[in-house]
């Protein structure tokens, strides 16, 4: 007709399932200094993150990806449903407009039921990032399931439970953390970050040294100090219900009392007797019953201590003494 376009345009829908009734969140009252960031009836205390992962790929809902690039803060796109908090495929994930250091979270979350045949990493799939870098993983437990780095409460990719205390999806459970941040001198990490982790109450991880930000963690961009980031939570491949989500700010003699650095032994004693990033001192028996015994003191900067270094003022006692 003319070059003009005739035809009848349709559009493919999916059938409604049926809906499906969840047990509300349990009831809480957050400690008087906490604040609150669900409050299960708005999400206006959180932001929309997509990281750059484009929901085509994956044929999620188009209505995530803003087309614009990396990442994009445009308000929480998950919907509140019976005092929760909902993350559905595609949707992005969402971080809170505070950001925090040291601090102890709680977090309530359920788990819908998967389909049986759904691939484990798919089922229940979902995180809480702690700074927005390190994921604490949310999954649907199943019971013969291994006790692994991918398991509900592990660190994803970076450390397994101790034990497992996952729930049945379905069912609420509990996340309670206890994190210290990374602290940075002239754009080095010098001190990692630590966390405990009790999941419906257990303690799974215990003052665990996190040596490396999770697969889709957010980088730390930090010269000097303690890194400060927000509470994110992720909208990955199921339907994952949040709740009685709240953030206690720690004093430093708090942080020192709950989660106390500390360095794990080498057997090496020219590494293990090491006082601080800048100086270490060596006492060691050696061939022969001869004493090897100086300091070393690091020039450089940086985490890792004297083993780590570049540059050093070496005082070897024995040479000296054979020199003159």
């Amino acid at each position: 007709n003319g070059g003009a376009l005739t035809g009848k345009i349709t559009t493919a829908t999916r059938a409604a399932g049926p809906s499906v009734e969840f047990a509300g969140p349990p009831k809480m009252s957050a400690p008087a200094d906490a604040t609150i960031l669900f409050n299960g009836q708005d999400l206006d205390q959180w932001d929309w993150w997509f990281g750059g992962k484009d929901p085509k790929v994956f044929e999620l809902d188009d209505r995530a990806h803003s087309g614009e690039g990396l990442p994009d803060f445009s308000g929480a796109r998950w919907s509140v449903d019976q005092g929760a908090a909902v993350a559905q495929p595609g949707v992005g994930d969402i971080v809170s407009r505070q950001h925090f250091s040291d601090y102890q979270l709680h977090v309530d979350f359920l788990v819908q039921p998967s389909p049986d045949d759904a691939k484990r990493l798919w089922r229940g799939n979902s995180g809480v990032y702690l700074n927005g870098v390190y994921e604490i993983q949310i999954l649907d437990e199943r019971e013969g399931d291994p006790t692994d780095s991918f398991s509900c409460g592990a660190i994803s990719g970076q450390a397994a439970p101790s034990q497992s205390a996952a729930k049945a999806a379905g069912e609420w459970q509990s996340l309670d953390v206890t994190f210290r941040a990374a602290r940075f001198d002239r754009g080095r990490k010098v001190l990692p970050a630590r966390v405990t982790v009790k999941l419906n109450g257990e303690t799974i991880h215990n003052n665990v040294a996190l040596s490396r930000r999770s697969a889709w963690g957010m980088r730390e961009n930090i010269e000097f100090g303690t890194h400060a980031g927000p509470i994110r939570l992720e909208s990955d491949s199921a339907p994952v219900r949040f709740a009685n989500v709240w953030v206690c700010a720690l004093a430093p003699e708090e942080v020192e009392r709950k989660l106390p650095h500390r360095r794990e032994l080498t057997g090496r004693p020219w590494i293990d007797m090491d006082y601080g990033p800048y100086f270490s001192a060596s006492l060691e028996a050696g061939p022969g019953n001869i004493a090897k015994k100086g300091v070393a003191i690091r020039l450089d900067g940086g985490a890792g201590g004297v083993a780590s270094g570049r540059q050093f003022m070496l005082f070897d006692t024995d040479t000296l003494r054979y020199a003159a």
